[in-house]
Parts: structure tokens; sequence; C-alpha cells
């Protein structure tokens, strides 16, 4: 299932996220939302093939009563998590009360209301109950279970993940921050109500594999031999084009004693014997392959359907038993982060960040412009930072994961910033009230228009006079770099000189040289 959206968690506030992204989101959400109500009707089909499964014994007896316990404890949870998101979606109230809904087409471009319920510091009630909703979920779960993973000792881990638990961001900046700041903090309203969902989708996993287990002590599904069939035991069953497919291939039914081989896609694989809880013993092979966009139809929803062939050879049978396994894709939604506004420079290095929602491994993403003309884009050895230089003032960007387009952002470029002229006798600013001294040396530099543009494209902020023309009673004098001595002109007091046609030049990102327009540097000095 889709990982926690933790790529979208940082510094939100200072950076720009389109209303596009946002609105994916709520598409997202949906189709979580859809995923849920399939996979609770087949744990719910599953649960009945507990329940009436005819083999009766004490074992059986306890499986039952486990599982009835497995169910009460997820839909109780479910429906807890149903009230949070339901929270979400209206304002904060008094006392901890439901406020006013948020309209659908306002929610999906929310970006304070989830923060601001489940990081209340005055009324932390909701983020709290949250967080000890997954871990007493986990720890009931785990409780229940324990009997029947005696042998593996395996238990259900923990929901409540922070950024230790992933190992692309073990060593980013969101390590040591809570489980809360962590999941909700800078985190839109339409995002964080995906991210519950997710949360659901992950307990009915857990619920499926404890059920899973059930049903192998009490043999709700009982397979004759002429009735085997090749099954996949998936990780998850809903994946982002970019990760990895999960899963394991067995035997259902009465494997125990056979000696199966194994293939996937034609080729041979590994096969493992596994405890499936009840002292049972089966074979299982590893399934784990990339799973790319390319070639790949979406539907509205962002959803495409996917598949795989398998196939299990038995001693003893004269017919393999071969099976198509389908399974669904989330399309890929990039996320576009930077320290600007959606406008880039003309002709200036502007660095982007681009994150995938549950993609760790990022070397397969990748920008690309339609064509030159457009300008070129860099990639820096940062993963999923990027460098857009534009030459127009609109370019398309392509993202693309593996060659596969996956989404297309359209950026408009606005011109640099003007500068404006900055006059200094030595270390001081000129003061047209105080004036320059009639033999002083004068030196022109300039001021940005747009003070943000140093801080936002520092290596583009380079902007040096090359050359002006000082006036001196009309007369022009040109002046080569960016100081004029007036001690030879003969000034005196309230006589004015002139700064005129003056050259600026910048550097820019990519380390050319460029002439800046400087129709605002002209200047009228005083002579004091």
């Amino acid at each position: 299932m889709i990982g926690m959206m933790y790529l979208v968690l940082t510094a939100l506030l200072a950076l720009n996220v389109s209303t596009a992204v946002l609105e994916k989101f709520s598409i997202i959400d949906k189709t979580l939302s859809d995923l849920i109500v399939e996979d609770t009707k087949a744990n719910t089909a599953k649960y009945k093939g507990i329940v009436n499964a005819e083999v009766t014994g004490a074992a059986q007896d306890d499986g039952k009563q486990r599982a009835k316990q497995v169910i009460d404890l997820t839909e109780s949870t479910l429906k807890a998590l149903d009230d949070v998101k339901e929270r979400l979606k209206h304002e904060p109230g008094p006392g901890g009360k439901l406020g006013n809904l948020i309209l659908p087409k306002d929610l999906v471009l929310n970006t304070n209301n989830a923060e601001e319920l489940m990081l209340n510091e005055r009324e932390p009630e909701l983020g709290k109950n949250y967080e000890k909703l997954l871990v007493t979920y986990q720890q009931q779960l785990n409780k229940i279970t324990k009997p029947l993973f005696v042998k593996s000792k395996y238990e259900f881990p923990p929901l409540t993940k922070t950024a230790a638990d992933y190992e692309s961001m073990k060593e980013g900046q969101q390590v040591g921050k809570p489980f809360l700041i962590f999941a909700f903090h800078g985190v839109p309203t339409q995002a964080a109500i995906a991210t519950i969902s997710q949360v659901q989708s992950e307990i009915l996993d857990y619920e499926k594999a404890a059920l899973d287990t059930i049903l192998g002590i009490v043999k709700g599904e009982v397979y004759e031999v002429d009735a085997l069939v090749p099954m996949v035991q998936a990780e998850s069953n809903t994946i982002v084009a970019g990760t990895s497919y999960e899963g394991k291939l067995f035997v259902a039914g009465a494997a125990t004693g056979a000696k199966p081989e194994m293939y996937f896609g034609g080729n041979k694989i590994a096969i493992d014997e596994e405890d499936i809880g009840g002292g049972k013993i089966i074979k299982m092979g590893k399934i784990k392959f990339p799973v790319k966009a390319s070639g790949l139809k979406f539907n509205e929803k962002g959803v495409a359907e996917a598949s795989f062939n398998v196939k299990i050879i038995l001693g003893g049978k004269n017919k393999d038993l071969d099976q198509t396994v389908k399974y669904k894709v989330l399309k890929p939604v990039a996320t576009f982060t930077s320290a600007t506004t959606n406008n880039l420079y003309l002709g200036c290095g502007n660095k982007v960040n681009v994150s995938i929602q549950g993609l760790n491994d990022l070397s397969a993403l990748n920008l690309v412009l339609p064509d030159v003309s457009q300008g070129s884009i860099i990639r820096t050895s940062i993963p999923g930072q990027f460098v857009i230089l534009p030459s127009r003032p609109e370019c398309k960007v392509r993202v693309t994961i593996d060659g596969a387009e996956i989404d297309l952002k359209t950026f408009k470029a606005v011109p640099v910033p003007t500068p404006l002229p900055r006059v200094q006798e030595g270390n001081t600013v000129y003061d047209p009230s105080k004036g320059v001294s009639a033999s002083g040396t004068i030196s022109v530099f300039c001021d940005l228009s747009d003070p943000n543009f140093a801080s936002t494209n520092p290596e583009d902020a380079n902007y040096q006079v090359a050359s002006f023309v000082l006036k001196v009673r009309g007369a022009p004098i040109a002046k080569t770099g960016n100081q004029a001595n007036l001690s030879g002109y003969n000034l005196k007091s309230g006589d004015y000189v002139e700064i005129t046609n003056v050259k600026v030049l910048r550097t820019t990102y990519d380390k050319r040289t460029v002439d800046v327009p400087s129709n605002r540097m002209d200047k009228s000095v005083r002579i004091r």
C-alpha cells in the first residue's frame, strides 16, 4: 500500500505546492477508500470461512474465538479512524466539538486545518488519542495472535512510523521528530486524510495476515490434490509505480510434504519453508520485481491493472499449475517544492525538489523539457533535486520514471529583478541631504528591486557595474568599472554630477556573463 506521505512533510509553509498536486491528494484518498471497502469485504469473507469450518477440535475453537477478536478489534479501530478523518473535514469548534464543515472544494485546497487539530497544544486530545489508537491496535493484535506465532515469534510492527523507520530518511532532517510531528506538521488537510486512509489500509493488511494464519489452523478451506491453485501472498496489493512488488508464492491447500518447483515469469525461483502457525510448514517462493509506469494504462482515478504469470510443478502431477496474478498500480503523483513561487526566473538556475509519495528510490525519476528552446534542466547530486534554467516565459516540464511520463508541470518564468543604484563614498551610502565631497571617490553598486532574489537564487544574484557615464556640467565622461574620482573636475558645493548609461553584468548559475537591463540605474549626486 502507498507509504506515508513523508516527502511532502518538509517546510511546506515556506515552500510552494501547486493546486494541481493538492487536488490529486483527493483522488488518492478516494482510491484508497475504495480499496479499503474491497479489503474489508475480502477479510469478512475470510472470517466467514473460518467460522463455517467443519473441522472441530480445541485448536479450531480457539482459532475461531481469536478470529472474532481480530475482526472486532479491527472494526472498532477503523471506525475510530473514520471519526478522526471526519474531524479533519470540519473547522475546530469550541471545547473540542465539530465546527463548520469545510466544503469539498475548499477542503482540497486547505493546508492548515489538519495541523491545527492534530498538533493543538492547548487541546492535544485528538492527536494524542489518534497515536494511542494505533499503538493500542498493534499491542492488542499481537496479544491475540501471539499463541499463533510461537515458533516464528512474529510480531506485527508498530503503525506509528517515524523517519527512522524509512531507510531513505534515516539521515534526513526528519529524524528524531515524534510521530505526530512527522505525520502532520505542514501537511495539507487532504493529504493528512489520505495518510489516515493509508493507515487503515495497513490495519486491514494486518487483519488479513492474522486471519490467514487462523485459517491455516481451522482449515476454513480444504483443497483436494486435483484442486490445488498457486497463490501469491502480496506484501501490498496496491503499489506506486517505481517501487518494488513483493509477495510470496505458495501452494494453497494440502502442500505439506510436497516438493514443488516454482516459476515466476518463466524463471525458477528459490523456495523456503515457512511456519504458518499450528505446526504447519509450507513451501513458499519469494517474488520481488520493480513496477514501472511505462506500458500501463491509468484510468481517471490514476489506477492501472497489471499482472504476472506464475507456475508450480508438483511431482506426480501430469499438469502444471499455472495462474495469472492480477494487481493494481497507482499512478505516481509528483510533488514540486522550491524556495520560490510557481514563477521561475528567466535565464537563472531555479532549484526544485521533486518527490513521489511512497517512492524511496528516486534514481529513476527525471525531469525533461520537450525541446531545447525552452531551456535546460540539470540534475543535482541530491536525490530528487533539479535545477531548471528556463529560456522562455513559459516552460512545460515532463516528469518521468524510467522514461515513462507520469506528470506534466507548467512553469511561468519572469525576468530577473531590475537593479537599482546605490552610490557610496568609501563605505558611506550616499545621502542627498549630506552630499559627497568634491574631491572624493564615488562607487556605484547594484541593489535589487526584489530582495528575495538573492536568497532564492544566490548563484544568479551577482550583479556588477561594468561601466557608466559621469556627466559633469553636462559633459559626458566614460568610466570603466564602478568608480569615479571627483577631484579633477573643480566641483563646488551645490553642484551635481549625473550617473547615466550604466552597464550592468550578471554572472549566472551556469557561469555565463550576461547583460542586465539598467534603465533604472541613473542617479544624480550632489556636491556638499
